[in-house]
């Protein structure tokens, strides 16, 4: 049982990402096509699923990134960056997005808003980053 949210199964690397619900106790049961409401292609960057709000990070080779609702399959936000992204993490409350840019940024927005709510550099690009499930700290690895 549990509360059922789409897992990212594949993207095909342009405009569709195939999604299933699941449940934490059972395997997919039926898949869904999401496909984005845009021309632009998708970016590399693989898709990330918040599994407690069922919503999907999405970056596009523009450097925008896409919050798709999985639920209803519609484009919740979209926040345009300047720089590639380079990683993506959602707040433990799934309230945050935090980005990780190639300039050496790393950016929060909060989603209900759509405002950046900050903005620091570090002294090298991050290929990784991690919220604590508590959302007190954030980890970060660099090239």
């Amino acid at each position: 049982g549990g509360r059922r949210s789409p897992e990212i199964l594949e993207s095909d690397g342009v405009q569709t990402c195939l999604a299933a619900p699941v449940s934490d106790d059972s395997l997919p049961s039926t898949s869904t096509q999401v496909t984005y409401s845009t021309e632009l292609v998708v970016h590399s960057l693989s898709p990330l699923l918040c599994r407690e709000s069922g919503l999907i990070a999405v970056v596009l080779d523009n450097f925008s990134i896409q919050i798709v609702d999985g639920d209803n399959h519609s484009i919740v936000r979209t926040f345009h960056t300047d720089s590639q992204p380079t990683d993506l993490a959602f707040s433990p409350d799934s309230r945050w997005l935090i980005v990780s840019l190639l300039d050496s940024t790393i950016r929060t927005w909060d989603i209900p808003t759509g405002r950046m709510i900050d903005c620091f550099r570090v002294g090298s690009p991050v290929t990784s980053l991690a919220i604590s499930p508590t959302g007190e700290a954030l980890a970060t690895a660099h090239a």
